[in-house]
């Protein structure tokens, strides 16, 4: 993607934070399972979700849903779904000394706790009402907005 130097910033400072260890998830080019790699996330406290070719990534929603604290760039701007995304996400922030500045031990408990209440918010299931009523209202939003006017033939 776009963003390469980005991740290699973040991988290099990942290298370097104390206590840190990295799992390199493979391309979908490779042949680990999409259920292996959900599983890791299950186990992690954090998972790195840098930039890519967009802001956004499913590596994002896929740490939620696994209770893993999603670290992401300051560029990225939620969904309005899921009530406030600053007490169950934190953003990816880089040290001086080349390292990654993790939250505290507290700070990490209190994103774990907000976490476990929305770990099931972006299930794309019959059963989340969350997800039916934030889809629910943007569909009356777009129902009721006038269409655009033409820009005629190109």
């Amino acid at each position: 993607g776009t963003q390469l130097p980005n991740r290699v910033a973040v991988l290099y400072a990942l290298n370097r934070t104390a206590g840190a260890r990295a799992i390199l998830l493979p391309s979908r080019a490779h042949a680990q399972s999409q259920s292996g790699v959900l599983e890791l996330m299950r186990r992690a406290v954090f998972t790195l979700c840098p930039a890519g070719d967009t802001k956004e990534s499913q590596r994002i929603y896929q740490a939620i849903s696994r209770g893993s604290i999603p670290l992401v760039d300051r560029g990225f701007r939620p969904p309005p779904l899921g009530g406030d995304w600053r007490h169950f996400s934190a953003y990816i922030q880089l040290e001086r000394a080349g390292g990654l500045r993790l939250p505290s031990e507290a700070e990490t408990a209190r994103l774990q706790a907000h976490l476990g209440r929305r770990e099931h918010t972006f299930d794309c299931t019959r059963e989340n009402r969350e997800l039916r009523r934030h889809l629910e209202r943007s569909l009356q939003y777009l129902s009721q907005q006038r269409p655009p006017k033409s820009m005629g033939a190109w």
